[in-house]
C-alpha cells in the first residue's frame, strides 16, 4: 500500500484515518533471519521502494444489509482523489464509526437541507424537504471513521456532505449483493 492522504473529519479538522492505495498483492517465498523475499502475485500500479506491506486480509464481497440500532447523522470525510462525481461502486469516507453506533451493513443516505422559502405573500418561512443525491452501505467501520459504498447517486459527493441513517433497510442497497471491494 501507499500512503495517499490523511481522512480528516470535516467537523473538527482532526486526523481520523490514512486513506492508502492499494498497489497489489504478493507472497512471501522465502524468510530469512532479516530480510525475505517474495514474490508479486498481483498489481494495480507500480509498486516502489519505500512501499508499505500489510497483511493480506481477503474481506467478504457480500454485505448484509442492517439497519442501524440509532439515528446516525455525520459527513463525508473524504472522497478519494477529491473526486466530486462518484458513481455506482465508488467509496466515500465518513466521519462517524462504530463509536457512534455505525455497524458494517448499514444503509445511509447523503443529502442536502432542504432551502428555505419565503412566502412572497404572507411572508411565512418554510423549510423544504431534504434533497437525498445518494444511497450508501457500509463496508468498513472503525471506532471514529467509516467507509461507504455508493449504491447509487443522482448528485456530486463531496467533502462535508451530509448523511444520516436510511429510512429503512432496503433504502440504499440498489448494488448487486457482491459488489467488486478490492
Amino acid at each position: 500500500v501507499r500512503e495517499n492522504e490523511k481522512v480528516r473529519d470535516p467537523e473538527t479538522n482532526r486526523v481520523i484515518g490514512v486513506h492508502v492505495d492499494k498497489l497489489g498483492w504478493l507472497e512471501v517465498t522465502k524468510v530469512g533471519a532479516e530480510a525475505s523475499e517474495a514474490m508479486i502475485r498481483v498489481s494495480y500500479e507500480d509498486i516502489r521502494r519505500g512501499d508499505r506491506l500489510v497483511p493480506r486480509v481477503e474481506r467478504s464481497r457480500e454485505v448484509a444489509v442492517q439497519a442501524a440500532a440509532a439515528v446516525v447523522e455525520g459527513q463525508i470525510a473524504l472522497t478519494p482523489k477529491e473526486r466530486e462525481l462518484i458513481g455506482h461502486h465508488g467509496v466515500v469516507y465518513l466521519n462517524r464509526g462504530t463509536d457512534h453506533g455505525i455497524e458494517v451493513g448499514n444503509p445511509l443516505e447523503v443529502y442536502r437541507p432542504g432551502a428555505v422559502a419565503v412566502d412572497d405573500e404572507t411572508g411565512v418561512k418554510h423549510v423544504l424537504p431534504d434533497d437525498v443525491v445518494a444511497n450508501i452501505l457500509v463496508i468498513s467501520a472503525d471506532p471514529n471513521a467509516s467507509v461507504a459504498l455508493v449504491t447509487s447517486t443522482n448528485g456530486a459527493l463531496s467533502r462535508g456532505s451530509f448523511f444520516r441513517s436510511a429510512e429503512s433497510e432496503t433504502t440504499s442497497h440498489a448494488a448487486p449483493s457482491s459488489a467488486p471491494l478490492e
